[in-house]
């Protein structure tokens, strides 16, 4: 976020966590690229709604988004944080604000966005899709109750720190009894009333307060949350992009674009000498940042040597 922080300084923004259902959560967990994909489902629903709520299509937010796979406790729970600005810049630089998102219709773009993208990854059929919009309580839900006023720079800190926090802290671990249970409790530890039989709170599900795992099914809970190598759980989109071609805007104000190929037309610079790798083998350096190396073969090619005394250098 470093090429984005006075950007993010001084404009509001607000954190929108987008769910999705128990039914669908597990096949994140075996299929990890759908963690990246729900991810940009996301920025999807996001960007389409600035641009209607602003009556016009080159409109474009700047997000971060954070991908986290547990809840308050170990169990595998997939979902969506961000870090969205309120509003979006014009392709002249233009920002326009906005107040605040409709969250009905961001709640139903997220939902067919999902349905959408498991069945082109062929997750579930027709069918389950139709049953779960039968549903009284879809599982899907965005919230955007997170307002971060204009300049608020230690409240973007602390809300990135939480969208990045690790899924596990000893502070939680409360007890390993004599038989090696783990007992495992939530990011907060207050008493909760048990819900009223008759209320919607107790259809939805209580949450737990705690856990007690056997040390295998505690390592299996915890592992679960180890993102596979090179995984990118934090994505930049839009403005927040480091390449914003692609939505139209060629370069942003103020931003200097480095070009690392040497120029095709012009007077080309002569080579450097050669340098002296000692014994007996040379190395050159072209115009073009290109490496060649000559009097070594075998299974010393490629390792260092010593520079012979004479090796000339380069400031």
């Amino acid at each position: 976020m470093t090429s984005s922080h006075s950007r993010q300084r001084s404009l509001a923004h607000r954190q929108l966590v987008f769910t999705i259902p128990k039914r669908l959560r597990l096949h994140a967990r075996f299929d990890r690229k759908l963690l990246g994909k729900l991810a940009s489902c996301a920025w999807m629903c996001i960007r389409v709604e600035v641009c209607r709520l602003r009556g016009r299509d080159d409109v474009l937010p700047g997000m971060v988004a954070a991908i986290q796979t547990h809840g308050e406790l170990l169990h595998w729970h997939p979902h969506i944080h961000s870090l969205v600005t309120c509003g979006g810049w014009t392709p002249q630089g233009e920002f326009l604000a906005l107040a605040e998102f409709d969250k009905q219709r961001l709640h139903a773009a997220w939902q067919e966005a999902v349905f959408a993208l498991y069945l082109a990854e062929e997750k579930i059929e027709a069918d389950v899709v139709e049953n779960m919009r039968t549903w009284p309580h879809s599982g899907f839900s965005v919230d955007q109750s997170v307002l971060l006023a204009a300049g608020d720079k230690a409240g973007i800190e602390g809300l990135m720190q939480y969208m990045t926090r690790c899924p596990f802290s000893l502070s939680r671990l409360v007890k390993v009894t004599k038989s090696g249970e783990v007992i495992y409790k939530a990011e907060k530890d207050a008493c909760r009333a048990y819900p009223d039989p008759d209320s919607v709170e107790l259809a939805q599900g209580t949450k737990r307060n705690f856990q007690v795992l056997s040390p295998l099914d505690f390592l299996a809970e915890f592992t679960q949350h180890i993102p596979a190598k090179g995984a990118h759980l934090i994505r930049y989109y839009g403005w927040y992009s480091n390449n914003t071609a692609g939505y139209g805007i060629p370069t942003r104000p103020g931003r200097r674009l480095l070009i690392l190929r040497p120029p095709t037309t012009g007077p080309r610079p002569p080579s450097l000498p050669p340098m002296s790798l000692g014994n007996g083998r040379t190395s050159t350096w072209t115009p073009s940042g290109r490496h060649s190396e000559s009097g070594r073969s075998g299974p010393d090619r490629g390792r260092c040597a010593p520079v012979a005394a004479n090796t000339p250098t380069f400031p």
